[in-house]
Order: C-alpha cells, then structure tokens, then sequence
C-alpha cells in the first residue's frame, strides 16, 4: 500500500474516531440534562457551546491530518462514526450512567433524611414550647393591653374632671 493511500485510510479512520468521541462528549451532556434537570434555555446554550466546540476539534483534526482541506469522506467517516456509536453502545452508555448516578443522588438524599431525623423532631418540640409559651404571651399582652386601655380611660376621665373644677 502506498504512502498516500496510507495517510488517506489513516484520515478516515481519525474521522471515524472524532465522530465517535464527539457523540460520546454529547452523551455526557445528555447523561448531565438527565441527572439535573434544568431551564430549555441552558439546555440550547449547553448546544451551542458544544456545537462550537466540535467545529474547533473537527477543523483541528482536519487541518492536522489533511493540511485543513475538507473532503467528502472525511465527514461521512465523521457522520459513520457516530451513527455506530449511537446505535451500538449510547443507549447502554446514557440510561447506564444516568440510572447511576440517579440513584447515588436518591441514597444521599435517603441518608440526610435518615441523618436530620433527630434535628426535625427536637424542631417539633421547640416549635410546640415557643407556640404555648407564644399563646400564653399574647394572652398576657391582651390582658395588659385592656388593663392599660382602662388606666389610659380614667386618666382622661379624671383629667376632664380636674379641668372642670379648675374653671
């Protein structure tokens, strides 16, 4: 096999490989999206720093490999590898790691409940002490609020009256 012919094989074969780890890149993204659920519009900026992205690392490979010219089956070796990475091992690739890492976040979430069991109950019984005692000063702010209510009433009384002898 000739030289060129090696090099050109050696091209395909690099864009078959760039396809495969740009799917893979995007299947961490998916696996992200899955794991966080987040706003439509982060998910299209999420896209188009991965899509920028992908144009530097392709035009990177190409012009590498193959002095950056673009040739025809250099994206079909491209386009190739990734639709054999997403019909072979995606599917396993995302639901595998998203299953995980879903669950991870499930057991942490299990064990701070199992953990801030103590912290809710000893809440309870502070609530239920400052909510008795919270009844019982707000009775005694209403017994001293009418209490105050008839001393303010006979200073009034008896003010109106100390003015009517004076005159």
């Amino acid at each position: 096999m000739s030289d060129a012919i090696g090099m050109e094989v050696r091209f395909f074969l690099a864009s078959i490989l760039c396809g495969i780890i740009l799917l893979i890149i995007y299947d961490v993204l998916r696996i992200f999206r899955r794991v966080i659920k987040h706003p439509w519009f982060f998910v299209a900026l999420e896209d188009l720093i991965f899509w920028l992205l992908s144009g530097i690392v392709i035009f990177r490979m190409m012009y590498e490999m193959n002095n950056g010219t673009i040739r025809g089956f250099s994206v079909l070796g491209m386009f190739l590898g990734m639709i054999v990475y997403n019909k072979s091992l995606s599917p396993f690739f995302v639901k595998g790691i998203s299953s995980m890492f879903i669950l991870i976040n499930k057991g942490i979430l299990k064990v701070i409940f199992i953990l801030s069991k103590p912290l809710r109950v000893i809440s309870r019984y502070v609530k239920k002490m400052f909510a008795f005692s919270g009844k019982g000063i707000t009775k005694i702010g209403k017994l001293l609020g009418r209490i105050l209510k008839k001393f303010h009433k006979k200073s009034t009384i008896e003010n109106t009256d100390n003015e009517n002898i004076q005159e």
